[in-house]
């Protein structure tokens, strides 16, 4: 008898996502010198999520806000 896969559906993961986890979202202007540095900084194989979290961190951290 063959193993049956199962395969969580797009809509299970938005469902537990939305449920567990905030999401924030900022606009950067296309022509800036920050969308080239970010742009770059992804071309490197980088992710922006955990870069963002990590200085979020230190800034809250150090009672800034």
């Amino acid at each position: 008898m063959a193993e049956r896969k199962t395969v969580t559906s797009s809509a299970v993961k938005r469902k537990y996502n939305d449920k567990t986890y905030n999401q924030v979202v900022f606009s950067v202007r296309k022509d800036s010198d920050l969308a080239r540095q970010i742009e770059a900084y992804k071309a490197g194989g980088n992710q922006m999520a955990p870069l963002i979290k990590k200085l979020l961190e230190e800034y809250f951290k150090q009672g800034r806000a």
